[in-house]
């Protein structure tokens, strides 16, 4: 069985959701050979993914180039998705070329603009979690003492079970075969 996933390297948080996924599937799969392409540090790949991995240099998104970890740079961002579509058609078909020849079954994680899931996240994490909402104005002008305070009262919930990884691999490992 071989799998090739592409992971986005405009943050850590695509590898923290996919890593403990992969380390699932392989324990299902022992067999699995596993290509991981990334402009992350293959030095940070190693530290999540706990298995061999060919590692492929390189990126097929970008995300927004960000001024930080909360702030987009909204003008380099765009630039760089004009950039990214002049030539699209040729991009697109030498995509399909190394698809093709790596002879992989295929997982492509993308973040897109309008999140689906966090409506999702947010209800999880008021259930399972310490949480509450900081508007983007608040963390900009460091107003967010009464924010912590509150989250310093809460009382901890119990730990939820893990299982998000065991069910996205089962379903990868069903897919696969």
């Amino acid at each position: 069985m071989h799998l090739f996933v592409d992971i986005s390297s405009h943050g850590f948080g695509d590898l923290a959701i996919t890593a403990p996924v992969l380390n699932r599937l392989v324990e299902m799969a022992p067999d699995l050979q596993l290509n991981v392409r990334s402009r992350l540090p293959n030095a940070k790949l190693d530290d999540r993914i706990h298995t061999p991995f060919q590692f492929i240099d390189g990126s097929s998104d970008f995300g927004y180039v960000m001024l930080d970890a909360t702030r987009i740079n909204h003008a380099a961002s765009a630039h760089a998705y004009r950039q990214a579509h002049q030539h699209w058609a040729q991009r697109v078909t030498d995509e399909a070329r190394f698809l093709t020849q790596l002879q992989a079954q295929r997982i492509r994680w993308l973040v897109s603009e309008n999140w689906p899931e966090q409506d999702c996240l947010i209800e999880w994490l008021q259930k399972a979690g310490n949480c509450t909402e900081i508007s983007a104005e608040a963390l900009e002008n460091g107003q967010i003492e009464s924010a912590l305070k509150y989250l310093w009262q809460t009382p901890t919930p119990p730990r939820p079970m893990n299982s998000g990884d065991r069910e996205a691999a089962q379903h990868l490992f069903e897919l696969l075969h």
